[in-house]
């Protein structure tokens, strides 16, 4: 059965395909744009933008697990001072 109406008349089709043509032009410009940047996104970050997630959350944890691996480290070069500290000492 045929439809009285052309699809081209419906407004909510209009609305669509304006929005889509949109999407793709902004996307096009994305695209473009691609060529020309230096800066790395890691690959993390883009997954959790596809899978609706806030990259923001990744960042926070690599920052926080950095500062951790920091203070670890900062601890192990303070103990070795302590060592090479008492080492002379007690030599002399």
């Amino acid at each position: 059965m045929r439809s009285r109406f052309a699809l081209s008349t419906i407004p909510s089709l209009k609305v669509f395909t304006r929005g889509r043509n949109e999407v793709v032009g902004y996307l096009s410009g994305l695209d473009d744009m691609a060529s020309h940047l230096t800066t790395r996104v890691p690959m993390q970050v883009l997954t959790d933008i596809d899978n609706g997630r806030n990259p923001m959350h990744l960042t926070k944890d690599r920052l926080e697990r950095a500062a951790t691996e920091n203070q670890f480290m900062n601890a192990k070069i303070k103990a070795i001072e302590v060592c090479v500290d008492f080492a002379r000492f007690s030599v002399l």
